[in-house]
């Protein structure tokens, strides 16, 4: 019922991180929302569009979202006591339940899921370390909540203005046998290179994968991951190397 029925949604912040990128908090009653799960956000007269929380507890959702078209826009726009509606939770979440040292890897607004999955390993006691790769200095979104949370936090800058210079990857190129699990989510260049490092080392590994998601329950088909039939709205959004290996992903 929870992926077709819209809820009210109040927003309760709007805060401009950086240029183009904020975070809304939004009063909704919605259970079971998991690290990894994602909503649709509707805008009456607007399109509807997916996003995942970046943190959800005691009825409020953060989503951690960047201006990119007409719908984020307007969200930017949102001030408080302001209504959207929201339908959700949808797809499968990241599978947490591994007792042992998780790396979680981020590239830009891919960032949003991983900060929620520190959290829910924060609860756990169990060991992470989060890598969050971003254009410059400027755009950084979560690293000092990881290190609040116990957790070793590294930034990497693509100009190299703070942190390591380069790109996430380069992290997970040089330690990735260092970790029992990684959780990734970026841009499908991002996820691509982090799929192919963690298959040829064997290394366990979920990755969440961006396509475009209309309906989200399964019926449109916009989502498919062509090499494997996979939809990211209904067997995803997060998948296993294993899982994508099997499809055909590597074809």
């Amino acid at each position: 019922m929870g992926k077709i029925r819209y809820r009210r949604a109040f927003v309760k912040e709007n805060i401009e991180v950086c240029r183009d990128l904020y975070h809304l908090y939004l009063e909704v009653d919605m259970k079971n929302v998991e690290p990894g799960h994602f909503i649709m956000v509707w805008i009456p007269e607007l399109e509807e569009v997916p996003m995942a929380p970046s943190l959800y507890r005691d009825g409020v959702m953060r989503i951690t979202y960047k201006v990119v078209g007409e719908t984020t826009k307007y969200m930017s726009g949102l001030s408080i006591g302001d209504e959207i509606f929201v339908r959700g939770p949808l797809g499968k979440p990241f599978d947490l339940s591994m007792n042992g040292r998780y790396l979680l890897i981020g590239g830009g607004v891919g960032a949003a899921p991983l900060i929620y999955a520190a959290h829910r390993l924060a609860e756990k006691n169990y060991s992470f370390t989060y890598v969050e790769g971003v254009p410059n200095k400027g755009y950084k979104m979560f690293i000092q909540e990881a290190i609040s949370m116990g957790g070793e936090a590294i930034l990497y800058t693509e100009d190299g203005s703070e942190g390591f210079s380069g790109l996430p990857t380069d992290y997970l190129r040089d330690n990735i046998n260092d970790y029992d699990m990684v959780l990734a989510c970026g841009p499908e260049a991002f996820n691509k290179a982090v799929y192919e490092l963690c298959r040829d080392s064997k290394v366990n590994c979920q990755i969440s994968m961006e396509r475009i998601v209309k309906c989200g329950v399964g019926v449109c088909g916009s989502c498919v991951i062509e090499e494997t039939g996979l939809l990211v709205c209904l067997d995803g959004p997060v998948f296993s190397v294993s899982m994508l290996r099997e499809k055909g992903y590597d074809c």
